[in-house]
């Protein structure tokens, strides 16, 4: 595994940033979000666009309950520099999600929607981790929460 990219682990994240950290650690850390999206019920965003990461803290003072790692141009991010402790990382062929993860405890999609964009098929492993995979079957987004 290149050592130079952060190591997401499930259910907990990355070392320096983690689940369970305010919207103050996230900030010391990345400094101010390019974005604040407190539009979605049950759900606070903070949005970094140039490292390929968003935050969802659940509400404003909330404590964060996920983080987003995404592909090169997905949702206007640039590439997060991450690697799974399994060797998965934005960009990764599907089939090797499911070869280094296994069976997922639940998926969905892919679905074309009616306005011609694509929802692509997604991998949940309660363990804390999801894959969303995009058109080409290749992880567009890494999502790590609280194992169930």
């Amino acid at each position: 595994m290149p050592n130079d990219k952060a190591v997401i682990k499930s259910g907990l994240g990355l070392s320096h940033i983690h689940l369970g950290q305010t919207e103050e650690q996230v900030r010391s850390v990345l400094g101010k979000p390019d974005t604040r999206i407190r539009k979605l019920k049950g759900s606070f965003y903070y949005v970094y666009n140039e490292v390929g990461m968003d935050f969802d803290f659940g509400k404003t003072a909330g404590k964060l309950k996920i983080i987003f790692f995404y592909r090169e141009g997905s949702q206007g991010h640039r590439g997060a520099d991450v690697i799974t402790d399994r060797g998965i990382e934005p960009g990764s062929a599907g089939s090797k999600v499911l070869r280094l993860y296994g069976k997922p405890d639940k998926r969905g999609g892919p679905l074309s929607l009616p306005n011609g964009r694509y929802s692509g098929e997604w991998l949940s492993y309660k363990e804390g981790i999801q894959f969303e995979l995009g058109a080409d079957r290749n992880v567009t987004v890494i999502s790590v929460c609280r194992p169930t």
